[in-house]
């Protein structure tokens, strides 16, 4: 994954407790269980009985729902995408200022603070940034989650 992207998602989105959204639907559906008189939480119960079948229904859990794993974090997809979508906009706008820095350094040719060579020297190591900067966001957009 990009690393301007993975930073973006990391700085600015929380990881989801998916354990607690698990534990919570657990409740959620099936409320309490009552045993000998006694009242317990149904995520509880499965949880300390059988914690490999709590962590396999987790799992399944996780897999219905629309996240997605990022370092070991889950973050929800609608989320992720529109990080992803923020950093393709301000990739694009420095672009967009170089390519702004390109006309300007041709009207420096014009006015001849720059010799024609040395516009165009400017002007390549401009263009250079510019093709790193449409790769960048070329991968970017073919990165599936």
């Amino acid at each position: 994954m990009n690393k301007k992207l993975l930073n973006q998602i990391t700085d600015n989105l929380t990881p989801l407790e998916t354990e607690d959204m698990y534990r919570t639907m657990l409740e959620d559906c099936y409320g309490e269980i009552e045993v000998a008189g006694l009242t317990f939480s149904a995520a509880r119960v499965v949880e300390e009985l059988d914690p490999t079948a709590f962590h396999c229904g987790m799992v399944d859990y996780i897999d219905s729902l629309s996240l997605i794993e990022i370092n070991g974090d889950y973050y929800e997809q609608d989320a992720v995408e529109a990080e992803r979508d923020s950093v393709i906009t301000d990739l694009e706008m420095e672009v967009d200022e170089l390519k702004e820095e390109i006309d300007e350094i041709n009207d420096d040719i014009l006015d001849e603070t720059y010799t024609q060579e040395e516009g165009d020297a400017f002007i390549g190591l401009v263009q250079e940034k510019i093709d790193l900067l449409v790769s960048e966001i070329q991968k970017i957009k073919d990165y599936c989650f």
